[in-house]
């Protein structure tokens, strides 16, 4: 990578974590968009370091809209967030298959928790809370490693898949809040 090019990633990169920092700070529920970006910050910071450290990073392949200017301005991370397809196939790259399998096993014994703090209810401790609003991030990590670990066919299958059940969601939710609106006017008139 020529030095320009160096420095200009490194920005991007620092540029990045300090987006998923205010995401960390984000109190409430987070998008799958955001999910992705707080799931990558492991990967962002190899990638940093090993930039820094001089060392020749094999970085995601989320960068290449940088080098085809005719297909956009997609220079910053930022835009990642609407890449679709590409979404986050290369966030765990690096990960052997058996430690992305005890991983997933890990990130499901937590979610088996978190379901289990939900059918209880009731007042939750300030840790139990936390665990609770992590359920989004947890999910979509489970997600990614499990889609990782599929061959390149099944794996873009999946992709497609991820990407309408993203779309449904944000259907629902958006018609949610739309008869919530209609109920609050109703109630309005109808004392």
């Amino acid at each position: 990578m020529a030095s320009i090019e160096v420095d200009k990633r490194i920005k991007a990169l620092k540029k990045k974590l300090s987006q998923i920092q205010k995401l960390k700070e984000k109190d409430g529920k987070l998008t799958p968009e955001e999910a992705e970006k707080l799931a990558s910050e492991a990967n962002v910071l190899a990638e940093l370091t090993g930039l820094e450290n001089g060392e020749d990073v094999a970085h995601s392949s989320k960068e290449p809209p940088k080098e085809n200017s005719s297909a956009g301005v997609q220079e910053d991370p930022e835009s990642e967030e609407g890449a679709g397809d590409q979404g986050n196939s290369p966030a765990q790259p690096e990960v052997p298959p058996a430690e992305a399998e005890k991983r997933i096993r890990a990130l499901k014994k937590k979610l088996v928790q978190i379901t289990k703090l939900k059918e209880r209810g009731g007042p939750y401790s300030a840790e139990q809370e936390e665990k609770l609003t992590s359920e989004p991030k947890l999910i979509f990590e489970c997600t990614e490693l499990e889609i990782n670990l599929l061959d390149p066919e099944a794996k873009k299958n999946a992709r497609s898949i991820q990407k309408k059940l993203d779309q449904i969601k944000k259907l629902q939710n958006g018609r949610v809040s739309c008869l919530s609106r209609k109920k609050q006017r109703l109630s309005k008139t109808n004392p």
